[in-house]
C-alpha cells in the first residue's frame, strides 16, 4: 500500500511540472498602467488642448467607454483614490458628476496609444482632473491598476486651462514670440502693395495652410536660408498667426513666430517667412518674402504647428518617420501620416491644385529646387 501511495504521489508531481499556475508577480506583470500622458501634469494647457495616453498593456477597446475616463472640472486628488475599492464606490455612486463629452482615437494597432479629443473646448481659468479609471481593463481582462500589489488604483491628472485666445502653453523659458525686425512689403519682399485686403474672419480652419518648409538648406540652416510659406486668399489679413516649430524626439516648441496686423497674403495667396542672416536685422537670402524672423526648424523628423488669431490649430505638418504623435502644448504634431524627410537643398512642397486631404504624407512631396513665392 506504501508503494502505491509514493507511486501516486510521484505522478502527480511529475504531470503538475508542465502546468504550473502563474504566480502573483506574472498576474501583477498583465496589469495595465498608464505610462505617461501628455500634457504633463498640472500644465497650463488651452481650451482646445487633446490628450495622448500611453498604456503599458494592449487595452481592451470596448472598455473604452464614458465610464472609463473622465474629464472633469475641480481637483480630485483627494483620499477617495487612493483606496482602489472606494474609488469604485464612489464611481458607482456617480459622485464625480458630469464627464467632459470627449472622442477617442487609438493611434495603434495594439490599442496601446490613446488620443483623446474633447468635443467642445475647455473652460478657460478652471482646473480640470482627468481620471483614467479601474474600468479601463487590458485585452486579458486585467483592470488597470497604477498601483500593482494593491486594490486596483486610477490613474489622475491635473489641469489648468488658460485663456481662450493661448494656443501654446507649455511652460516655455521664454514663451514670447520672436518679432521681425523688418515690417513686409519693403523692396525685395515680392509683395504685391495693390492687393485689397481681406480680414481675417473668426478662425482661418480651412482658409489658410502650410504650403511648403524648406528646414534643411544646403549651406547653414540659421544663415536666412530656410523659409515657411503659407497660402490662403490673396489678401487675406494674417494678423496674430502664429507659427510653431516642434522638436519631434520629446514634443518641446523650438521656435514661435508671430505675424503682425500688416502680414497680408499676396496677389496668389502666398506668403513667405524667411530666415534673417546672422547678425543682420534686414537682410535673407530667400529671394521672394513677407516676414523676416530668426528661426531655425529642425531636420526631421520633426513638425510644425499653425495657428490662427483666436488661438485654434489650423494645419500641422510632420516629417519624418517617428516624429512624436503630440507636442507638448497637448495638441497633435501632423495629420495621419508624415511626411518624407527630404535631404537638404530640397523642401517640402504641398502638391499643385491637390486637394488638402489631411495626410501629410499624400500631401506633400519633395522639391528641388525650392520655390519661395511661387505656387
Amino acid at each position: 500500500m506504501m508503494h502505491r501511495l509514493v507511486v501516486f504521489g510521484l505522478i502527480l508531481v511529475v504531470t503538475g511540472c508542465g502546468a504550473v499556475p502563474p504566480t502573483m508577480s506574472d498576474s501583477l506583470a498583465q496589469q495595465p498602467q498608464v505610462l505617461y500622458v501628455m500634457p504633463d501634469n498640472q500644465w497650463k494647457i488651452s481650451p482646445q488642448s487633446s490628450f495622448f495616453v500611453q498604456f503599458s498593456q494592449p487595452i481592451d477597446p470596448t472598455s473604452l467607454t464614458p465610464e472609463g475616463i473622465f474629464l472633469i472640472p475641480g481637483d480630485e486628488s483627494h483620499g477617495d483614490f487612493k483606496n482602489g475599492r472606494e474609488f469604485e464606490k464612489y464611481l458607482t455612486e456617480n459622485k464625480l458628476g458630469g464627464n467632459h463629452p470627449m472622442s477617442y482615437e487609438w493611434l495603434d494597432d495594439k490599442h496601446s496609444s490613446l488620443l483623446i479629443q474633447p468635443q467642445t473646448p475647455l473652460v478657460a481659468n478652471q482646473v480640470y482632473s482627468m481620471i483614467v479609471t479601474t474600468r479601463i481593463f487590458s485585452e486579458e481582462k486585467f483592470p488597470l491598476n497604477q498601483k500593482p500589489g494593491e486594490s486596483p488604483v486610477p490613474y489622475l491628472k491635473l489641469y489648468e486651462v488658460g485663456e481662450e485666445t493661448t494656443p501654446i502653453t507649455s511652460p516655455l523659458e521664454n514663451p514670447d514670440p520672436i518679432q521681425p525686425s523688418q515690417d513686409p512689403g519693403e523692396e525685395g519682399t515680392g509683395e504685391d502693395s495693390m492687393v485689397e485686403t481681406t480680414k481675417s474672419p473668426t478662425s482661418l480652419k480651412g482658409l489658410l495652410i502650410i504650403n511648403e518648409l524648406l528646414y534643411d538648406a544646403n549651406g547653414s540652416e540659421t544663415d536666412g536660408e530656410v523659409f515657411i510659406e503659407l497660402k490662403g486668399e490673396p489678401g487675406l489679413s494674417l494678423e496674430g498667426i502664429k507659427i510653431v516649430f516642434i522638436n519631434g524626439s520629446d514634443g518641446k516648441v523650438t521656435d514661435t513666430i508671430v505675424l503682425d496686423q500688416e502680414a497680408l497674403a499676396g496677389d496668389e495667396g502666398l506668403f513667405v517667412v524667411a530666415d534673417l542672416k546672422t547678425g543682420s536685422a534686414t537682410e535673407t537670402l530667400v529671394p521672394l518674402y513677407h516676414f523676416l524672423a530668426n528661426f531655425d526648424p529642425q531636420n526631421g523628423p520633426d513638425c510644425v504647428q499653425l495657428f490662427d488669431g483666436t488661438g485654434a490649430m489650423i494645419d500641422s505638418l510632420a516629417y519624418g518617420v517617428g516624429s512624436i504623435v503630440m507636442a507638448e502644448n497637448g495638441l497633435v504634431c501632423g495629420e495621419t501620416s508624415p511626411a518624407p524627410d527630404v535631404p537638404a537643398g530640397q523642401s517640402l512642397s504641398r502638391q499643385t491644385g491637390a486637394q488638402d486631404t489631411d495626410n501629410n504624407a499624400s500631401d506633400f512631396i519633395a522639391n528641388t529646387p525650392p520655390s519661395p513665392g511661387n505656387d
